[in-house]
């Protein structure tokens, strides 16, 4: 452990200087109502910190009538005034004070009555966990309510750092790249802030450290650890209870050779965790779930998708591949969320690049059978495919739920490859799987080859 911590210094040393920096600038000076989905985010913090999760539902009419779950609070504490979406803008400037602080701040101080809210339950609540920690110890203190969200977001921010250093030291080559994830901007705004995207980026980071912890252990051990298999069993629980759309990552254990942690053990024991962890989601999302709907006629616009199925797989594909152009060309429209998806996709792309020349002598082997190039290759191919799951699937959710592709109705129509609603955040959860590019190495090949032996 001593030897990691050594090895980890100046990547941990950066990775507290820049994200507790900027963390405490966002968190000086934009307000707590500011980020995106901010309802959601709030709503779930509280119902979970207060235990107030039910199966009384409700249509809210100014939301095209999306099922919403019930629940009741003071107004000073749940009141959305001077709440903003517009996010972007905030990030790219952390100096400047929010506009809607005061206004933020001034409405924690109106009647304390209680009152009746809905909550928008999409995505399980242990994305708000830390949250809803945080926001439960400033209510036990009996602090203002301005200050026990102030709490609840560092809270947010502690659980952050903590994965993200967790992951920086455990992963053995890599270091620098979870380093700058964790440091950009992004990262350290959602984290920040009342976002539960931010438990997913470090868990994502979590998740490739530690798949790359394995796959090099497997070159000093000759078999995988019981502790070692129920923690990577706890982590794929913890994934299927976050965000779905990133469960297609799992992929990547597959990185871990077979001589060390068998195929059968693979398949066994996070076969089982899976089925556990998709069991604890449609139990949560059957009672308690709810759909994110962009119009009124959700099932009218599945039934669309289902009827031209091909056309939209393939219209999600192309859609994918596109995402990068996408992006840069979002720069075109100006605003600052093109500005900021255009950052986003030339900060991975530069990442990709100065990890690619890092690990060149490594890359560049000379291998003249076609299974040997496989092996080693194998974390850049699974890395892509984990990206292009994810990607696929986030996809053809906002395709179903969040694009009107059926003719008539209200509301505009869009084409099947015209995919609305991607934000540059999704991004971030999958730039962890960039350190794979450092599993390329060819003492793989040659496990490869003795494992072949042996059996």
């Amino acid at each position: 452990m001593r030897n990691r911590l050594s090895k980890s210094f100046f990547p941990l040393i950066i990775f507290f200087l820049f994200s507790l920096s900027l963390g405490s600038l966002y968190i000086k000076n934009i307000g707590p109502k500011s980020v995106g989905d901010y309802d959601m985010h709030f709503y779930n913090t509280y119902i979970l910190a207060t235990g107030q999760f039910n199966d009384n539902f409700k249509s809210d009419l100014e939301n095209h009538n999306m099922k919403k779950m019930v629940f009741v609070g003071p107004e000073n504490f749940l009141n959305l005034n001077g709440a903003d979406y517009g996010y972007e803008g905030k990030i790219l400037s952390p100096l400047e004070k929010d506009p809607n602080w005061q206004e933020q701040l001034d409405s924690y101080n109106i009647s304390n009555g209680s009152t009746r809210h809905l909550v928008r339950t999409q995505y399980p609540p242990l994305n708000w966990i830390f949250q809803a920690i945080g926001l439960k110890i400033g209510m036990l203190l009996h602090q203002s309510p301005f200050h026990a969200w102030q709490m609840a977001r560092v809270a947010n921010f502690c659980g952050f750092i903590t994965i993200m250093i967790l992951a920086i030291v455990i992963i053995p080559r890599g270091k620098w790249v979870l380093t700058a994830v964790g440091i950009f901007p992004i990262s350290v705004f959602l984290a920040s802030s009342m976002s539960g995207d931010a438990i997913n980026i470090s868990i994502s980071a979590l998740l490739v450290a530690y798949i790359m912890h394995l796959r090099f252990s497997s070159q000093q051990y000759q078999i995988i650890k019981l502790s070692q298999i129920i923690k990577l069993m706890g982590l794929v629980l913890i994934i299927f209870n976050l965000k779905v759309a990133y469960v297609p990552m799992l992929v990547i254990i597959f990185l871990i050779p077979n001589k060390f942690y068998s195929l059968k053990k693979k398949i066994i024991s996070v076969g089982i965790a899976s089925l556990l962890g998709l069991l604890m989601y449609w139990l949560w999302s059957s009672k308690f779930g709810t759909v994110l709907l962009g119009f009124a006629d959700l099932p009218q616009n599945i039934l669309f998708v289902k009827e031209h199925l091909i056309t939209a797989l393939f219209s999600v594909i192309i859609f994918t591949l596109n995402i990068p152009f996408y992006f840069i060309a979002g720069l075109s429209t100006g605003g600052a969320v093109g500005v900021l998806g255009f950052i986003t996709i030339i900060f991975a792309i530069l990442l990709i690049i100065q990890t690619i020349s890092v690990n060149y002598q490594s890359i560049n082997i000379n291998v003249s059978k076609l299974s040997e190039r496989i092996m080693l290759y194998l974390p850049i191919m699974l890395g892509l495919l984990a990206f292009l799951g994810v990607m696929m699937l986030t996809s053809f959710a906002l395709l179903t739920t969040w694009t009107k592709v059926y003719p008539g109705g209200v509301g505009k129509t869009f084409g099947m490859t015209d995919i609305q609603g991607l934000q540059a955040r999704y991004l971030v959860p999958l730039m962890p799987l960039i350190a794979l590019i450092y599993g390329v190495s060819k003492d793989f090949i040659v496990t490869a080859k003795n494992s072949i032996s042996e059996n």
